[in-house]
């Protein structure tokens, strides 16, 4: 066997491991962290094995090749660990645990997002990914809805959240409906993206001759769709609402079709869910008081689940510790709880400098992949790129709202769908990694 052969058996092995997590990610942790650690474990393989096998090249050009795929995200997190670094060894009074976080949290996202732009290559390969994100959940839903009717789901066995008083909440395999709310919020965009796959008369796939045949598989996702939002509704996640909508907007707004049928899963899940909401929780969407204008105008303190004093805690450590924070992955040591924000933690434990740096990775993925869409040819790639963007809208205005991404499952789902966007980007019309 050749070297060029043995790297791509590499490749092929990390995917492998890509499609293990994606399937496994909302059903067993065990067994997603497994699929994680062989992901990162055959991409850094590969990378010593190609250091091996230069061994004519001398200094620099030698260790040019254990840089990941060229990515114009690459200096900005490179920047971003370099802060943990830096948290670690000059800020932190924790440093151990700080370590720990490090390794666990910022490394792993880092060597996840890496791995998989070098091991995705093209739109059969993202097929087969997509198709293991599908068929998860699907399952991870059916769950959700058992748990609704009998009390506890099929997968892992978890009780459903709540009680009769206080209102019952499904969190399918998942610890919390919130945590469910935001694997929804991106899955939702890629069913969307199926179902213009098969409605979009540009985009030649294998049904496309077929009229009776691509019409059942759009009536199909179609009502894929509506259970999947009503899985959400289900949730009473008023942050995942909000990012629902705000990615429906995105949405429309990047492609500029599917007005009609955004803007009627818009109005009907306001419709139906807005008033049990009230009912239920005994809350509005934006305020834990139900008549939101009633109390402004009598001066009385709006709260929403303790997110506001939670909020104006994290915002206390920032302005005491603005540029490098009070250490990686030790807010637990100066608060009272998880902030409940995910990038007001970030900034309190990076600082504004650690915070405007992971800003930046996010505005240049977006950035990337905008001017990607702006040159493509509507194609298979195009359109799942809009629904990995969709969906990392909805995920991170959800995060502002909760830890999402201090949460290992949908962190290492965070990470993936970055890379979709990286991967997504470069086929949509051959895009350069670095954006040329």
């Amino acid at each position: 066997m050749n070297a060029e052969k043995l790297l791509s058996r590499y490749d092929q092995a990390a995917r492998v491991a890509f499609y293990g997590l994606v399937f496994f990610l909302p059903i067993s942790i065990a067994l997603s962290e497994t699929c994680v650690g062989f992901a990162v474990f055959f991409f850094l393989y590969k990378k010593i094995h190609m250091y091996i096998l230069e061994k004519e090249k001398v200094g620099r050009a030698r260790w040019a090749v254990l840089k990941p795929a060229e990515c114009v995200l690459n200096l900005p997190i490179a920047v971003f660990l370099c802060v943990c670094v830096i948290s670690i060894v000059f800020i932190s009074p924790y440093k151990y645990l700080s370590f720990r976080g490090f390794l666990g949290k910022e490394l792993a996202w880092a060597l996840v997002f890496f791995s998989f732009i070098e091991s995705f290559k093209n739109e059969k390969q993202l097929g087969t990914l997509l198709a293991c994100f599908l068929t998860s959940s699907v399952v991870n839903v059916a769950s959700g809805y058992v748990q609704y009717l009998t009390g506890m789901d099929f997968i892992r066995g978890r009780e459903i959240m709540g009680n009769e008083y206080i209102g019952l909440r499904i969190t399918s395999s998942w610890k919390h409906s919130n945590n469910f709310a935001g694997y929804l919020l991106l899955m939702i965009p890629l069913w969307l993206s199926v179902f213009m796959m098969f409605s979009d008369r540009r985009i030649e796939g294998p049904y496309s001759q077929d009229k009776r045949i691509k019409c059942l598989w759009m009536l199909a996702c179609l009502g894929v769709l509506v259970c999947f939002i009503g899985a959400l509704g289900l949730t009473y996640s008023r942050g995942a609402w909000i990012g629902f909508l705000a990615a429906l907007f995105f949405w429309m707004l990047i492609y500029g079709r599917l007005w009609v049928v955004s803007m009627t899963f818009i109005f009907g899940f306001l419709v139906i869910f807005l008033p049990k909401l009230v009912h239920i929780r005994q809350v509005s969407l934006v305020s834990d008081q139900t008549d939101v204008w009633g109390a402004f105008l009598h001066g009385v303190h709006l709260t929403a689940g303790g997110r506001f004093d939670l909020w104006r805690e994290a915002g206390g450590l920032i302005i005491q510790h603005p540029f490098f924070g009070i250490g990686l992955n030790c807010y637990s040591k100066f608060a009272t709880m998880y902030a409940h924000n995910s990038f007001l933690q970030i900034g309190a434990e990076l600082g504004l400098i650690g915070l405007g740096v992971f800003l930046f990775i996010l505005v240049r993925l977006f950035v990337l992949g905008l001017s990607a869409l702006k040159r493509s040819e509507n194609g298979y790639a195009s359109i799942l790129l809009i629904g990995t963007m969709t969906g990392l809208v909805g995920f991170l205005v959800q995060s502002f709202f909760d830890t999402h991404l201090y949460s290992s499952q949908l962190r290492e789902l965070f990470s993936v769908f970055m890379g979709m966007a990286v991967v997504c980007a470069q086929l949509t019309k051959r895009v350069s990694y670095d954006g040329r």
